[in-house]
């Protein structure tokens, strides 16, 4: 199995050639390539990446839903708003362009001086294939009674697996409740489920909301990059 494979959903965006390495090796790069590194965390794997001419661009962690765990978030709660998978089309773009900067400025590619002008690109058309393309395999909107969409929860399932793909707030609505109640309705939609997110080590106040919303930390990774 080849440790070296294309990203076609990168290479679209970017128009270069990006690749995702499984294991770091001793090929040559390509020129004009990007390439993209995602291991769990291994204190040897640094010197080896830096040598190969990878550099270090941030951690992820691996969180897990625990049903036995208490709720330690004891702030009321609002439930003023409603949670469902109708959306109004017309208005879908210019709410959602409220919310993407949320997601994109805490990603690794943001963080990548040479890859920050595509951040909102890739985060734009990740979410307009989780709801078009049915990348996702479940969509929930969280709407004011005017149905304005202030945030979003995309799920993908795989095996007995459901993913938490993408999620988000409106800044002007964070602290409401609203992620909250995101979490807790695809809980109980797939309560059958192992349900596992991943985020930035970096973004602490994404980490302390999965905390405070009975998940735990499973797994660590390290993210590198190469631009030829």
């Amino acid at each position: 199995m080849s440790t070296i494979t294309k990203d076609n959903f990168l290479s679209e965006i970017t128009k270069i050639n990006c690749f995702n390495i499984k294991a770091v090796h001793n090929s040559k790069y390509e020129k004009n390539s990007f390439y993209s590194l995602i291991s769990r965390y291994d204190p040897k794997l640094i010197e080896k990446c830096y040598k190969s001419g990878l550099k270090y661009i941030n951690s992820r962690i691996v969180l897990k839903y625990d049903q036995t765990l208490k709720n330690n978030d004891k702030k009321p709660i609002d439930y003023d708003f409603v949670i469902d998978e109708k959306y109004n089309k017309i208005n879908l773009k210019s709410d959602i362009n409220e919310i993407i900067p949320n997601l994109y400025k805490t990603s690794r590619f943001y963080k990548d001086i040479f890859f920050r002008k595509y951040a909102k690109k890739i985060y734009d058309k990740w979410f307009y294939n989780s709801i078009f393309n049915h990348y996702a395999d479940k969509v929930l909107f969280a709407k004011t009674d005017k149905n304005k969409i202030i945030g979003f929860i995309t799920l993908k399932l795989i095996g007995v697996k459901c993913l938490i793909d993408l999620i988000a707030v409106n800044p002007k609505y964070q602290n409401k409740g609203v992620g909250t109640l995101l979490i807790s309705k695809a809980i109980k939609s797939f309560s059958d489920y192992e349900i596992t997110v991943g985020t930035e080590a970096e973004n602490i106040k994404a980490v302390n909301f999965y905390l405070k919303n009975n998940f735990k930390i499973v797994d660590y990774y390290l993210i590198f990059h190469r631009h030829n």
